[in-house]
Parts: structure tokens; sequence; C-alpha cells
């Protein structure tokens, strides 16, 4: 297991929190239909047994030191959701991708969780002006391993 920066790791741990830790995310009362239609993620698509991801940031063009809010997806039907793997580098370089191992919540998972981030390294020193892309993928307890999501930003 590899560690990176703390500022993704306080995030990635942020995040992990509220995914792995809420409530349900489904599973009301019985069908209003015969034939019900299968739980749609929050990705998009049927929720699987094969965890299903999205990501974005906000603000896309931020100033040196600034923050973007990070807003991820994760969708896995029976929540064995059990490491978190994330990267961050610059466009056209090759992203050290850190993995981490988390505790599954053993039930549904279907839900969006939003968790700032200044961008720094791991130091405290902000990161350089240039174009960055930002990667999330999940594996689960079944060793299922979700799409791995990106989003793009730039810091000037």
């Amino acid at each position: 297991m590899r560690r990176g920066s703390p500022s993704l790791w306080v995030a990635a741990f942020l995040v992990t929190g509220l995914l792995t830790a809420c409530g349900g995310g489904g599973g009301g009362g019985p069908a209003p239909t015969p034939t019900p239609s299968p739980l749609v993620s929050v990705c998009g698509g049927p929720v699987t047994s094969t965890p299903t991801t999205c990501l974005s940031v906000s603000p896309t063009v931020v100033p040196v030191g600034g923050t973007i809010t990070l807003t991820v997806g994760l969708s896995d039907l029976e929540g064995d959701v059990n490491a978190l793997c994330l990267g961050l580098a610059r466009l056209g370089s090759t992203p050290v991708i850190v993995c981490d191992v988390i505790v599954p919540r053993r039930s549904l998972i279907n839900e969006r969780a939003s968790v700032d981030l200044r961008l720094v390294n791991d130091v405290g020193v902000p990161l350089p002006a240039g174009l960055y892309r930002l990667a999330i993928d999940w594996g689960d307890a079944a060793g299922h391993v979700s799409n791995v999501a990106t989003a793009d930003f730039e810091i000037r």
C-alpha cells in the first residue's frame, strides 16, 4: 500500500467516511409494479455488484494555493467496498496512485459526497500552476474493481 500527499489523504478519508458510514441509499417498501425496475446508480446505469464511481471538481480553474470541491459518487449493491485508490498528476505525466484499505459498510451504497481539498503538496507548499487530472477507483471484497473516474482542473 502506498501513501501520498496528506492533503489528498485527508480528502480520501472524508469522502470514504461519508460514503461508507452513512445510511442505506435505497430499500423502501415493495415495488409499485409487479416487475421492479433496477435501482439507478447516482453515477448512471444500474447499481450492481461491481462498484461504480463518478467524480467532479469545482471550480475547474483555481489560483495557486486554492481549493477545489471534490464530489464523488459511489454505488455498490452489497456495500462490500474495501479499497480506495486515488491519483493526482499534471496532465501528460504518470500519477502516483495511492491505495488504502477501508472498512466496508456491508449494505447498499448509492450516494454522493463532497469535500473541499486545498491544492498543496505533502509539506503544505501550494501545487504549481498547470493542468492536473485527479483519478479515483474502488475495489470490493469480491475482487470487483470500479471504473476509473477522472476530473481535470487547472491551477493558474
